[in-house]
């Protein structure tokens, strides 16, 4: 690497931060910023990033982006999930990749005109769809299940099921130039077998003894940085055993992890985030600094003619044809097929490519560019399509029809779970037994597990539990839970109410999440309210809703459900709790 290197690293590192906030800012994926921002800052633009002062080490640095993006891919697929749509994932994996990848490279052929050497490796890497882009879009959109499963399992396993096709494409390239390279089907089952042994064994010691030994050294972050180092371990090491086997097993050992589901996976997928944000933005940025739009201006139109017809034809008919007698309904099977973003493996592959075959660097320059261009429009179709799309074809839970988890068993919690199950669905979590069979006896869903144990969170939100609301008659308990719970559902979705007076926030806590009804409601005041009979609950109108009376859900005009906070607008009828009398600290005022 030149001496100046770094600097061009530093540069694309700020770059690619600045354009993670600015697209959070927004709540939009980020590759279009990334995309954009390394064009500007390339040699054709600006000139303040240039990605052949790396050198060799641009190929290190693509090597651990993608073990990294892999092995975090694989951490967070769950085999409940693969349970959820049997037949649509296996089908999207063994058709829908395989005919994109034959589609693409017909077209790579006779309309870009590379060689069919180059346009096999130009179909096999651009069928991978990118956790990368996927990923922000699950954040901001709620999916019906099958849908947002579907996304995501497509998107890290194509990942992986890319790498290595095109791996192997390229391997052809390199036998054309005299390389010795053995047969392509043993090499293929010696690349299937290293990535799944590699990556198995090391998932498994991971997940068994070396995590769990790391946590007793009381460390919270060495958990994750552990996780992190051996991934680069294992990719480098299934590598040595049989190259291209690296991506495999880094996704394979991610699995496997996720698998044992221990207390120290969650902060591993904490690291993970943090430094998955780090490396892929700064490596989009050099990515696309690397590219240079202008160098075959003649073949525009066909890069472009590519790229339409890939993403809105080729892609849409093998999702279809694929998906034929699945799960999967019409407008859930149209969305899947368009909404199909190419991410930073695609282009890092492609990239890679055209690094290690210089012989062949003109037609390889080619493909990176139409590459580079599939992944521009396909993202930003995705980022700007992707929601509106998903509502107009409603496949969206809107946040206020998730279902909601209620802490706490008393009179008060079960009053306002009766009405709350007219809407949506609601479950109890409490840790006393009698309190569990309580809930039970009167028809609803018990949850009696540790309330501040992680995997509490992680199994309710694969259930489909995206909001909570503590209601327990203790503060403590109640800010403890919260503190928990908003690590897992965010901060947006994490209600709790006070539990007496003279409590108050009692204990300092990390994250912020927000009091539900008003500032002056207590739980332990009106559970001895309505034991007394001095409070009852009630559906109410805005305008009659006054004096000592506190509204505590809304239904919107779609049947949704909103948990009221201080000042919320009410535009329709609300659960209310009336007190009769007045007990100290409740003012007469309405919430």
């Amino acid at each position: 690497m030149n001496p100046h290197g770094l600097q061009h690293i530093v540069i694309a590192l700020v770059l690619g931060i600045v354009c993670y906030i600015a697209a959070r800012r927004i709540n939009i994926p980020a590759i279009l910023f990334y995309l954009l921002a390394g064009l500007l800052a390339g040699p054709v633009f600006f000139g303040v990033i240039d990605t052949h002062e790396l050198g060799a080490g641009m190929l290190t640095l693509v090597e651990i982006v993608v073990a990294v993006i892999l092995f975090e891919g694989g951490l967070s697929l769950k085999s409940r999930e693969f349970r959820s749509a049997p037949s649509a994932i296996p089908r999207v994996l063994g058709l829908t990749i395989p005919l994109t990848a034959l589609s693409a490279a017909f077209l790579g052929h006779f309309i870009l005109g590379l060689d069919w050497e180059i346009s096999l490796v130009f179909g096999t890497l651009i069928v991978v769809t990118g956790p990368t882009v996927i990923g922000p879009l699950l954040k901001s959109v709620k999916f019906v299940p099958k849908v947002e499963i579907l996304l995501m399992w497509e998107s890290t396993w194509g990942d992986v099921l890319g790498v290595l096709l095109s791996a192997l494409a390229l391997e052809f390239i390199l036998l054309a130039e005299g390389s010795p390279i053995g047969a392509m089907g043993l090499q293929m089952l010696l690349v299937t077998s290293a990535g799944l042994l590699v990556g198995g064994l090391g998932g498994f010691l991971l997940g068994r003894y070396i995590l769990p030994w790391v946590s007793t050294l009381g460390e919270q972050g060495l958990p994750g940085i552990v996780a992190f180092a051996s991934a680069l371990g294992l990719f480098y090491g299934a590598n040595l055993v049989a190259p291209s086997s690296g991506p495999l097993a880094a996704a394979v050992a991610g699995f496997t992890l996720a698998w044992f589901r221990g207390k120290e996976l969650l902060h591993i997928r904490h690291f993970k985030d943090q430094i998955s944000i780090i490396l892929i933005s700064t490596m989009f940025v050099l990515l696309s600094a690397h590219v240079d739009p202008f160098r075959f201006g003649g073949k525009l139109w066909a890069m472009l003619l590519v790229a339409l017809v890939l993403g809105a034809v080729a892609r849409p008919a093998a999702v279809w044809l694929s998906l034929i007698w699945s799960e999967l309904n019409l407008r859930e099977r149209l969305y899947v097929g368009l909404i199909g973003p190419r991410g930073i493996v695609a282009l890092a592959t492609a990239s890679y490519a055209s690094l290690m075959v210089p012989s062949r660097e003109e037609q390889l320059a080619l493909m990176l560019n139409a590459v580079f261009l599939i992944i521009l429009l396909s993202g930003a179709f995705a980022t700007l399509a992707g929601k509106p799309l998903a509502s107009r074809l409603k496949l969206t839970i809107p946040p206020n029809k998730s279902s909601l988890l209620i802490v706490g068993a008393n009179p008060f919690s079960m009053e306002l779970v009766r009405f709350a199950k007219r809407y949506l669905q609601v479950a109890f979590l409490d840790t006393s037994r009698d309190s569990c069979q309580l809930v039970a006896e009167e028809g609803h869903e018990p949850k009696c597990p540790d309330v501040l144990d992680d995997e509490v969170y992680e199994d309710a939100k694969e259930e489909g539990y995206d909001r909570l609301l503590a209601l327990t008659h203790d503060n403590v308990l109640n800010q403890l839970i919260c503190e928990k719970a908003v690590l897992h559902l965010g901060q947006a979705n994490v209600f709790m109410a006070q539990g007496d007076t003279g409590e108050g926030l009692v204990i300092e806590t990390i994250s912020e999440y927000k009091v539900a009804f008003s500032n002056r409601f207590y739980i332990a005041q009106a559970v001895r309210a309505m034991n007394s009979g001095m409070a009852r609950m009630e559906v109410l109108q805005p305008e009659q809703i006054e004096g000592n009376t506190f509204p505590l859900l809304h239904v919107d005009r779609n049947n949704g459900l909103d948990i009221v906070r201080e000042g919320t607008a009410l535009k329709g009828p609300s659960l209310c709790i009336r007190f009769r009398e007045l007990e100290d600290g409740v003012s007469g005022d309405s919430a």
